[in-house]
């Protein structure tokens, strides 16, 4: 598959300077390095059609305003979201007895999945985001007061309350808060501080206990080019004609790409951004049943939370420096046009969320081709695609768009990512073959009717 803005092909796993020798992880999701253990609004479009709301979906998009209100960054939000959408999974499946994760146990007696959902999600999110409590304790009051009274309601609410204990008991020493100690370097190629602080952010998360991957580094790229290699050099020379604040060759097109999906504190993240392309594209789908619905945002959002451990690992790992250290070097008064974010460069953060999202919706659905819009928060700047893939190649491009990132950092993130996204999809909460079935025929003859 070609990468429509480059024409280099995407979700491969060898690449000239970055053979993506992928380590052979063997093992539980013990093993990581050191210690065992994502505002947008999207729309699918493409064809008019009545879209349908379930608790799932209900629930995503009360934590998606949580992200937006308190600011998170893009780790923190991808295990919350994680968290929530594993919880709600776990209580749904348990209840139709289907496949369960982390070990959990089936329900014991008849409940209502609605419920039990429902109280699953008010747990974990008022665990992830107290100062919202509020919020999430009227939600839930209005949505089990909808449903029918009695020992069955009763036993869901009981066994989401299991089913939040226990995901939260599963993270609650995964690694994501343990304290980091970084050693900096003046060396050329080694990062730099690009703001006030010293230690890069989030370094936690590259020895976080993985969701799906069997260890932190199973998906760990090829190290970056070497300082004084051609691809390098085309690299540095391409973000600092694009990614310049006062570019003369970046197109408003391409500022507005940058600008659109930069989705920095206060938006939904990148996470978040994938999340609501799944919540538009499953609730535009009413033949999507409830377990069907919570396995997708479980899927995703195991792979959004790997892939932010994917992600910085390789950052810790290669420790390698940003455009505007790079740069400005040679050029003091090169500025990039979105503000660099406090760690290091290599892989892109927005690239391996992107392409891990895109390969567990195109897994899905049954095909990559599922056209839909991604619009800013005013309705100002809207962006259609025809497919996942495509968004997660114009989002990994647009941090070269921005000058925060070398092409370099897109390439090998997307690769990582897809290859995550993948592995995920087809390693967990796998449905019996009858409703695999049914789902492929469901997405095919949708992704055929838009053709």
């Amino acid at each position: 598959m070609l990468d429509p803005l480059t024409s280099r092909p995407i979700f491969t796993l060898a690449r000239r300077a970055h053979q993506l020798p992928f380590r052979a992880s063997p093992g539980p999701q013990a093993g990581c390095a050191v210690r065992a253990a994502a505002a947008l609004v999207v729309a699918a479009l493409g064809f008019a059609a009545p879209t349908h709301a379930d608790v799932v979906t209900d629930w995503n998009a009360l934590a998606l305003q949580a992200v937006r209100t308190t600011g998170a960054a893009p780790p923190p939000t991808a295990r919350n979201l994680a968290m929530l959408h594993t919880a709600m999974y776990n209580a749904v499946a348990g209840v139709n007895g289907s496949s369960l994760y982390g070990g959990f146990a089936p329900a014991t007696q008849q409940a209502l999945a609605q419920a039990a959902a429902a109280q699953a999600a008010r747990d974990v999110l008022v665990a992830a985001y107290p100062s919202q409590a509020a919020t999430f304790n009227s939600a839930l009051a209005s949505q089990l007061a909808a449903l029918p009274a009695g020992a069955q309601r009763d036993a869901g609410v009981a066994y989401g309350s299991q089913a939040a204990a226990h995901i939260l008991s599963l993270r609650a020493s995964d690694g994501s808060s343990a304290p980091v100690t970084y050693t900096p370097s003046s060396d050329p190629g080694r990062w730099q501080p690009t703001g006030p602080l010293s230690t890069p952010l989030f370094q936690a998360y590259a020895t976080t206990t993985p969701w799906g991957m069997t260890t932190c580094d199973q998906f760990r790229p090829a190290a970056p080019p070497s300082l004084a290699s051609p691809e390098y050099a085309q690299a540095l020379q391409q973000v600092r004609t694009l990614g310049s604040a006062t570019s003369s060759v970046r197109t408003a097109e391409q500022t507005q790409i940058a600008n659109l999906w930069a989705a920095g504190g206060g938006t939904v993240t990148p996470p978040g951004m994938w999340n609501q392309i799944a919540q538009h594209t499953i609730s535009a789908r009413p033949q999507i049943d409830l377990l069907q619905s919570a396995r997708a945002f479980a899927l995703l959002n195991m792979a959004l939370a790997d892939a932010a451990v994917c992600a910085w690992d390789a950052k810790a790992h290669y420790d390698f420096w940003r455009p505007v250290t790079a740069l400005q070097g040679i050029e003091p008064g090169w500025q990039p046009l979105l503000t660099t974010p406090q760690f290091q460069s290599y892989t892109s953060g927005h690239s391996t969320f992107s392409a891990a999202g895109a390969a567990v919706l195109a897994g899905f659905f049954g095909t990559d081709n599922i056209p839909f819009s991604v619009t800013n928060d005013n309705g100002t700047v809207v962006r259609w695609f025809n497919s996942f893939s495509g968004a997660a190649a114009e989002a990994g491009m647009s941090r070269i768009y921005g000058g925060i990132h070398f092409n370099v950092d897109d390439f090998a993130g997307r690769a990582s990512g897809g290859a995550l996204g993948s592995y995920v999809y087809g390693n967990y909460l796998v449905p019996a073959p009858g409703a695999a079935a049914a789902l492929l025929l469901a997405g095919g003859l949708l992704a055929r009717r838009r053709r």
